[in-house]
């Protein structure tokens, strides 16, 4: 009844959409110009490769500063910025000589800090490790980088000869921009489709800094056809540019194909722009910049077995416990600053009378909010004690629950300040009423919520790992997920053991939480919720029906799109994902004018389009650095063995430290 479980790679889990990259600035103010023996200082970063206290890595440094009060580094260095990772950055100011760079102070800051300031810097003391001297303050704050805008394209072929074509035959087109020196660079490579009295083609995208940088380049596109046994001949070519092609479906975006290969200037038929539009896409770091709220909640399933019962088992389940909780919920503290965390229990019968409940307060009192995490498990001790095991769990109620807990919040709430719930249950179990989880999760599907299962021990997990794999596949008779919202990730004492434990953690909290801020961005986007920094654009939004089934990294990391396609007869498309987009105005409380109703696919190359399956009736169903050498002044010396990575002349780092050894532990 269910499928084979699809296994994720690492790529694959880490959500689709543009990556976005910060821009960190640092001011030091009240530096303490009579420590030291030079007249000059640099400011050292290095990142974590551990948890808060290190193991750190040097990643860049800046230029020679001269000893004065205050300093302002502008784009001191860039990071990309992961939700699913605990990005801690130490700052290093050292007195500096041509022979010697001594530490006179340090502070350290998180990369999450910054973002939840609300764009306000954050203020640092730099202290001396060993004598505890104030040394200066640091003011650090960031700017989200600007990324590349893509623009929505769609062309629509009439009269193309049959005589050119064949009665198999099938065409395509190609765009190229015409470079300065006459030279053809590909942008994109059309689907191949059969001939008619007119042709539409899926939308695609090109970024405009391809086609109108710092000039509004020409632009070519080239048709083909393909005979059955595979010759290719061009039928006809046209030229326009960014300026007309904007001006969407009207008169003047009517082009004649012309074949000036045989040197025949007769028209070989006509191409039309459907439409054209600058396209919006708004990311997690868009909303949580912009203040909105994300909210951890946790259920924990209290069923057990007999040998469950047992104190060595009960032991080890609380440490799981613990470990979860408090390995997940360290990332949402700076995203919700009233620090109460819902929190339920379930498969237990609860005091006084001792019923049955499947979803309960894990306090064991009528409010389910808990005081910061030490909060969720002073409450998840005392329930472990107090109620009495079931022998089975359900999850649908307090997925349920949760759901219209959700929806409620984010309906009541400031419309400034969108709210979006994850809730992670944690189970030692199979699932007992998997029909009625599906329901809920497809319910689910259309609040603002994520679910996050983790397997603790060694119980019988299949099922729910299917059931993160699904993606937007789920569907239980004729109804079908919005989106994908589950996930599944695991805790085993033996990998934890075998790896280390902060080693482990970051590879958990990557399994569990690298889809979040796409699931986030997806029905923000889908339910019309603007970021407080877009409101007033009149560009066309992403408008996402359906989130994408597996996950693939963008092949740029400045986050811009590659549209150039590896194989002559595919397409790209957005992970697989059906699209649809909206005039959204100014405020979005304003009436929206749908001008693309039908579900069809955005293009880019790096991410092809999943094959839809017929539906045989089951519970699912298929659908669909650079880095340049930073400016080290030569005084540093034995410092030169570290890794310095950078991207402009101050110096930045990119990614995580973990990322080239996570490939050899994958959780299955």
């Amino acid at each position: 009844m269910l499928p084979i479980s699809h296994y994720r790679s690492v790529d694959e889990r880490r959500a689709s959409g543009p990556k976005d990259f910060l821009d960190i600035h640092l001011r030091i103010r009240d530096l303490q110009v009579n420590l030291g023996a030079s007249d000059s200082f640099i400011c050292i970063f290095y990142e974590s490769e551990g948890g808060a206290q290190g193991p750190w890595k040097m990643c860049t440094a800046t230029d020679v500063l001269a000893k004065v009060r205050s300093h302002d580094l502008l784009n001191a260095f860039s990071v990309e910025y992961e939700f699913d990772q605990f990005q801690q950055i130490k700052l290093e100011t050292c007195d500096y000589t041509e022979e010697t760079a001594s530490v006179l102070g340090y502070t350290t800051f998180t990369v999450a800090e910054l973002v939840a300031s609300n764009k306000e810097p954050i203020t640092r003391k730099v202290i001396n490790e060993e004598t505890g001297d104030f040394v200066a303050h640091a003011l650090i704050s960031c700017a989200p980088r600007a990324r590349a805008t893509p623009v929505l394209v769609q062309f629509l072929a009439r009269s193309i000869s049959k005589k050119s074509v064949g009665e198999n035959g099938t065409i395509m087109f190609q765009v190229y921009r015409i470079e300065n020196n006459d030279d053809r660079m590909l942008l994109y490579r059309s689907e191949p489709t059969k001939n008619g009295s007119k042709v539409l083609w899926r939308h695609f995208t090109l970024q405009r800094g391809d086609i109108a940088d710092t000039i509004d380049r020409q632009i070519e596109v080239v048709c083909y056809c393909r005979d059955d046994k595979g010759k290719r001949s061009v039928i006809g070519q046209f030229q326009t540019e960014y300026s007309a092609l904007i001006n969407g479906s009207s008169i003047q975006n009517l082009y004649h194909l012309i074949n000036g290969v045989k040197g025949n200037k007769k028209s070989c038929g006509t191409f039309e722009v459907v439409r054209c539009a600058d396209v919006t896409m708004y990311t997690f770091l868009d909303y949580v910049i912009s203040g909105a709220n994300v909210h951890f909640a946790v259920a924990i399933d209290f069923s057990c077995s007999e040998t469950d019962s047992e104190q060595p088992a009960i032991r080890n389940f609380y440490e799981d416990v613990e470990f979860v909780v408090r390995t997940l919920g360290q990332q949402f503290h700076e995203y919700d600053p009233s620090n109460q965390y819902a929190a339920f229990g379930l498969g237990a019968k609860i005091p006084p009378l001792y019923r049955e409940s499947q979803e309960f307060c894990l306090s064991l009192e009528t409010d389910p909010n808990c005081r910061g995490l030490d909060g969720i498990l002073n409450a998840f001790t005392t329930a472990l004690s107090s109620v009495k095991p079931m022998s089975n769990a359900h999850f649908a109620h307090v997925i349920y629950y949760v759901s219209k807990l959700a929806q409620h919040s984010h309906s009541r709430g400031n419309t400034g300040r969108p709210q979006y719930y994850v809730l992670t249950i944690i189970t030692k179990g199979c699932i007992k009423d998997l029909k009625e989880t599906i329901q809920a999760i497809i319910f689910a599907s259309r609040a603002p919520i994520s679910v996050i299962f983790v397997g603790v021990g060694n119980g019988p997990f299949s099922d729910l790992e299917r059931l993160g794999s699904a993606g937007s596949r789920l569907a239980f008779q004729g109804r079908k997920a919005e989106r994908d919202v589950v996930q599944f990730a695991s805790v085993n004492a033996q990998t934890i053991s075998d790896v280390g434990i902060e080693e482990f953690k970051s590879v958990f909290r990557e399994q569990a939480l690298a889809q979040i801020p796409w699931q986030m961005a997806t029905w923000m986007m889908k339910n019309g919720v603007v970021p407080n920094s877009a409101k007033g654009s009149t560009t066309m939004m992403y408008h996402p029906s359906t989130a994408p089934t597996q996950r693939r990294r963008l092949q740029q990391r400045s986050g811009s799109f590659d549209t150039n396609s590896e194989n002559e007869d595919s397409y790209g498309s957005f992970g697989g994902m059906s699209a649809e987009f909206e005039f959204r105005p100014g405020s979005a409380n304003s009436e929206l004018q749908r001008i693309i109703s039908d579900s069809e696919t955005l293009s880019i190359s790096s991410c092809p389009t999943a094959k839809r399956m017929p539906s045989s009736g089951s519970l699912y169903e298929e659908s669909d650095r650079r880095r340049s050498q930073p400016s080290v002044p030569p005084g540093l010396g034995g410092l030169r063995s570290f890794s310095i990575q950078a991207s402009s002349s101050s110096g930045s780092f990119v990614g995580s430290a973990f990322r080239q050894r996570r490939s050899r532990m994958l959780i299955d």
